[in-house]
């Protein structure tokens, strides 16, 4: 297996093997049908109000849908929850590469953690 080079402008988080194929993957964490797994692992993140809209085809892109829920906020002043809207793209390219492309916005979130208010996050599953 050949090594991936990253580009300076994203900051690789982690790395790992998984024992089933691209498509059970998908299927299992992604598709529309998995809905109920997002939303237990949200509700265990502590969120609240999750919504999930079924993907749909992007003229660009593949698919895309948004996802948006309230997040708790860990400070001890301001608001309890942010609001987090989320969207999500993914395609299929030949030989079962899978990428999925995440842009996160959260609001009501205190001038003093700022910078945590946007998040984009590219996920390459081969």
């Amino acid at each position: 297996m050949h090594q991936r080079v990253i580009a300076e402008c994203f900051t690789k988080v982690a790395e790992t093997k998984f024992p089933i194929k691209v498509e059970e993957f998908f299927n299992l964490f992604l598709w529309d049908k998995a809905v109920n797994f997002i939303k237990s692992f949200h509700r265990r993140c502590g969120d609240k109000e999750f919504k999930c809209s079924s993907w749909c085809p992007h003229d660009k892109f593949g698919h895309v849908r948004d996802v948006s829920f309230q997040h708790p906020i860990k400070i001890y002043f301001g608001a309890k929850f942010g609001s987090c809207q989320e969207a999500q793209k993914f395609r299929i390219y030949r030989n079962s590469h899978l990428v999925i492309e995440t842009s996160q916005d959260i609001s009501d979130v205190s001038k003093g953690v700022q910078n945590l208010d946007k998040t984009e996050k590219i996920w390459l599953i081969d």
